[in-house]
């Protein structure tokens, strides 16, 4: 019950805590239109659809993600990478490790644009997958799910730099 909360604290602090972004929605005479991929809601906060989801590259190029916020992408890398070289390391200290560097990552957020909108779609299911990885109540689970961290982060590389 615990995780589920901070990780809902954490979704909302990443979803208010980047500056809100202009929405890339088409306008028309009649009003603003969506296209297929984006919606805005009433409220004003841009909404993602699955087929949005999908990285991309910047025209075959890494997305560019300020220093300030690699250096916690970084420490994750790092305590990741320590873990897997360890015989029996303890998950749950790894997932509070990732946990605190997903809170650091996002209170650090400063970028806008398209990284920033393609950086959500990488850090979204991060989050989730810490989530997954601190819930594990067993070695088999957190193995499993620890794997799935571990292919998220070779991600974030083919991705941003």
């Amino acid at each position: 019950m615990k995780n589920s909360l901070v990780l809902l604290m954490l979704m909302s602090v990443l979803i208010y805590s980047c500056e809100k972004q202009p929405s890339e929605n088409a306008k028309t005479e009649a009003g603003a239109t969506q296209t297929e991929t984006d919606a805005t809601h009433e409220d004003g906060q841009h909404a993602h659809t699955e087929s949005t989801n999908k990285l991309s590259l910047d025209n075959g190029v890494k997305w560019k993600v300020n220093p300030e916020m690699m250096v916690h992408v970084q420490q994750m890398k790092t305590d990741i990478a320590k873990f897997a070289t360890e015989t029996a390391g303890d998950y749950k200290l790894l997932a509070d490790k990732l946990t605190k560097g997903n809170d650091q990552l996002i209170a650090s957020c400063t970028m806008q644009g398209a990284a920033h909108e393609e950086l959500h779609k990488w850090l979204l299911p991060f989050i989730d997958l810490v989530g997954q990885f601190s819930n594990a109540t067993d070695q088999e689970t957190a193995n499993y799910t620890f794997q799935l961290v571990q292919n998220s982060i070779k991600e974030f590389d083919e991705y941003f730099e």
